[in-house]
């Protein structure tokens, strides 16, 4: 996936360095404004409101996976273990981009908009999961992909969290031994 999915979106990319920089509570349109270098009228022309960026901010992440997940072109099992290399042992920027997120997705209880948006974020890689999972010949492919979501969305959040580093090759070997050798 790219490193920068907001390189030629300027205010969703002000948007991330205020969010990665300064988290959700510092999260305003004035901020945002002021890391772009423009008023905040600016962004209204564009934007209804700061949920109107938000939900944009997620949507461009959910097509940057979706056309990522496209590009893979290997037979399913190796697939499979690109997108788990990918999504369990990101680039600095990518490790960025996800505490970001995890600011938001913090959020989604209490804001429909953005539980919708990393609704279908999930959506999208729970499905692709269940593809390849399927097309490799496991058994219990939707239960396995819904597992492997989770296992995937729990380890990045407590690296983020907690800062406790995980041993992604050894995960990733493990996962693949429990999803595709019955």
């Amino acid at each position: 996936m790219s490193d920068n999915p907001f390189h030629d979106k300027p205010i969703l990319h002000a948007t991330y360095i205020v969010l990665r920089d300064h988290g959700y509570a510092d999260l305003t349109i004035s901020n945002i404004a002021d890391e772009l270098g423009k008023s905040k009228a600016a962004i209204y022309y564009h934007y209804d409101d700061k949920d109107d960026v938000i939900t944009s901010f997620l949507a461009v992440l959910r097509h940057e996976l979706s056309s990522f997940i496209n590009t893979l072109d290997d037979n399913a099992e190796a697939q499979l273990h690109a997108l788990l290399t990918e999504l369990l042992n990101p680039s600095d920027d990518l490790r960025n981009l996800r505490r970001a997120l995890l600011q938001l997705k913090a959020e989604a209880p209490f804001d429909d908009a953005i539980a919708n948006e990393f609704r279908a974020l999930d959506t999208v890689l729970t499905e692709r999961i269940e593809t390849l999972l399927d097309d490799a010949g496991a058994t219990h492919p939707s239960t396995k992909a819904t597992m492997l979501v989770s296992t995937i969305d729990g380890t990045i959040d407590r690296e983020i969290s907690y800062g406790e580093p995980t041993d992604h090759e050894a995960l990733i070997a493990v996962l693949h031994d429990e999803l595709l050798n019955e």
